[in-house]
């Protein structure tokens, strides 16, 4: 918490300066890492022997409650990161990260099982910052978009596109998620030539 109110005392300091978005971008990171936290906690081997070993049904009860309660705290720091970053997007459209910002809302979408929004999100980022750093692992989310709606061919031209970055950290990726989509419609060849 010292953490979070440090920064978001720093958020109305900085309120309409050059910095704000930097705040907003660190603020994001650190609810992220809360949301993870509560899911953690929810999930700790103390709660859920609990919810699956207690005598009593109210004992039970309690400890589901306990860890929904948990669940829902996650999940509402996700929705707030969410928030935060359309939020940059919005009020800082020529910010150096945009496209750090763009990546981390479709990531985040994605997680929070809106995969339109996400698709959305690394779009704007292919097309507003062609030469980041970040348009591979954008191609491999909007390939993994496609790729669950079923659209192996729309799913290959995204994939495709990583194999145009070499040296990005998803190279490998693209190369293995071309190969299962060969692999899905019995494309045995070229399965077994793309792994």
């Amino acid at each position: 918490d010292d953490e979070l109110s440090i920064l978001r005392e720093l958020l109305e300091i900085e309120r309409g300066s050059e910095t704000e978005a930097d705040t907003l971008l660190e603020i994001s990171y650190v609810l992220w890492d809360r949301a993870l936290a509560y899911e953690l906690e929810a999930y700790d081997v103390k709660i859920e022997t609990c919810v699956n070993a207690a005598e009593e049904e109210s004992e039970r009860r309690q400890c589901k409650v306990l860890q929904q309660n948990l669940m829902e705290q996650g999940r509402a720091a996700k929705l707030d990161v969410v928030n935060h970053l359309k939020r940059i997007e919005r009020m800082f459209p020529r910010f150096a990260k945009l496209d750090e910002v763009l990546y981390s809302l479709g990531y985040h979408l994605g997680e929070l099982e809106r995969p339109g929004e996400a698709v959305d999100a690394f779009m704007r980022l292919v097309r507003k910052t062609p030469k980041s750093n970040y348009v591979p692992d954008a191609f491999v989310g909007i390939g993994n978009y496609y790729f669950g709606k079923n659209n192996g061919g729309e799913a290959i031209k995204w994939y495709t596109k990583v194999l145009e970055h070499p040296d990005s950290a998803v190279y490998g990726w693209g190369l293995y998620y071309i190969a299962w989509v060969h692999y899905n419609t019995q494309n045995w060849d070229n399965a077994v030539k793309a792994f």
